[in-house]
């Protein structure tokens, strides 16, 4: 039906067409939880629950091959702790990742939540 074929070329990735019903894959949803310092993100939904023990820096999903232009990764923290999250453009020292042309972006309110856009095959993110 004609619903079926519109959800279907409105599904990015991270979300499935069935039927004409759009759904997040389950892969696309991640809890964080004890993580080590560096980490990567992954595309879809990153989620921290709980509080935060320390000071963290993640890493944006590196250009090569893991992500396409319009892919999304979100990040949501509960409690901070008063410490602060460091999201990085880039997975890799070498490659120069940018969010919002700049090299980093500091969580460092409970409940905040950001989500970023991949904009180009450079490595750049936006935040929306």
């Amino acid at each position: 039906d004609q619903w079926s074929d519109i959800a279907t070329l409105i599904a990015g990735s991270g979300i499935t067409a069935t039927n004409g019903v759009l759904a997040l894959d389950e892969k696309s949803l991640t809890y964080i939880a004890g993580v080590a310092n560096q980490m990567e993100l992954s595309e879809g939904i990153n989620y921290f629950s709980g509080t935060i023990d320390h000071d963290m820096t993640l890493r944006l999903p590196a250009h090569t091959g893991s992500v396409e232009v319009g892919d999304t990764v979100v990040v949501k923290v509960q409690e901070l702790g008063g410490h602060t999250v460091t999201i990085t453009g880039s997975s890799y020292p070498s490659v120069s990742g940018t969010i919002d042309a700049e090299p980093y972006i500091t969580l460092d309110s409970d409940n905040s939540a950001l989500t970023f856009v991949r904009v180009d095959t450079t490595g750049s993110w936006m935040v929306m």
